[in-house]
């Protein structure tokens, strides 16, 4: 009798699956009233997925949906915002928006991705906490490099280079030059790979500024210490960090050292968005950085065997 019941059941649960899904589709569809204030258009792409209502967020000049757990369906929305004609938006942060779930790869960033790439309004987009992994980075840069107006990229504070072995990092040095991006921060991410993408920074001629500062709490500079792998890693970033702020004495990196701490080699130009506050300590670090950085260059290949 229990067998006899089974295909009823799954037939039941099949037919509440698709009137879910097509409730779905009818409160992304759903038109507005025409009065709802910022917040209420917020709840809507959160909750609904509402497509008009990110189209009209994102008809501003500068969006801030920081917190918002954006899910699968949100995610969709703001991707097909950005590639609405009406699309005005050029200041976006999407802070702790869970672009990228617990489980890797979200096909809501590749949405997203999408929209950037079609994009031709947006400057500064701020994707930080976000768990963006290599695979989830990769589609991002495939979104960046066909991108021709965005000039601020924040993926601080993510997973690059956590489970790709820094595919992400190859990636974004291949999109990098075709891109109009000055300004990319990349710090508290991994480190694995990170050398690949410090190294392909230089052929990008416009991006004069490059902050790769590791988490405040010190965990990464305490891994270089401790462990043979991280420090191997962290020393090829280390020297590429120092390598590119040589060849490009026009682009200001900062980057940390598992000794010194935070880095930052040459000074800003007047076209960078950021104006880093230099203190004495690290003016002292950067007039030292560069003799030094021969000598660590030296000893790179030494270290890459010893470590394999």
């Amino acid at each position: 009798r229990a067998s006899a019941k089974r295909p009823e059941a799954q037939t039941t649960k099949s037919m509440g699956n698709a009137c879910a899904s097509q409730r779905a589709i009818e409160d992304a569809a759903r038109p507005l009233r025409g009065d709802e204030s910022d917040e209420e258009l917020r709840t809507l792409v959160c909750k609904k997925g509402s497509r008009a209502a990110a189209a009209l967020l994102l008809s501003q000049e500068e969006v801030h949906l920081d917190k918002l757990p954006l899910r699968e369906k949100g995610g969709r929305a703001v991707g097909l915002a950005l590639r609405d004609p009406a699309c005005r938006v050029e200041t976006l942060t999407l802070r702790y928006c869970q672009l990228v779930d617990a489980h890797g790869f979200s096909e809501k960033l590749a949405t997203f991705a999408a929209g950037l790439a079609a994009n031709r309004t947006l400057k500064w987009l701020d994707l930080r906490n976000n768990a963006i992994d290599d695979y989830a980075g990769e589609r991002l840069a495939e979104g960046l490099a066909a991108n021709r107006t965005l000039e601020v990229l924040d993926v601080s504070h993510n997973n690059l280079g956590w489970n790709g072995g820094g595919s992400a990092y190859r990636a974004l040095a291949k999109a990098l030059p075709k891109t109009s991006v000055v300004e990319l921060r990349i710090g508290a991410n991994d480190t694995q790979g990170l050398a690949l993408l410090l190294a392909g920074a230089a052929a990008a001629p416009q991006l004069k500024f490059v902050d790769a500062i590791s988490a405040a709490d010190g965990a990464t500079k305490t891994n270089l210490v401790k462990c043979d792998v991280c420090h191997n890693i962290g020393h090829r970033a280390r020297v590429a960090a120092r390598r590119l702020a040589s060849v490009r004495p026009d682009m200001a990196v900062s980057f940390t050292d598992a000794v010194h701490g935070a880095v930052h080699l040459n000074v800003p130009t007047a076209d960078c968005c950021v104006c880093l506050e230099t203190t004495t300590a690290a003016a002292e670090t950067t007039e030292g950085g560069d003799a030094a950085a021969d000598e660590v260059a030296a000893d790179d290949d030494d270290d890459d065997d010893s470590h394999r």
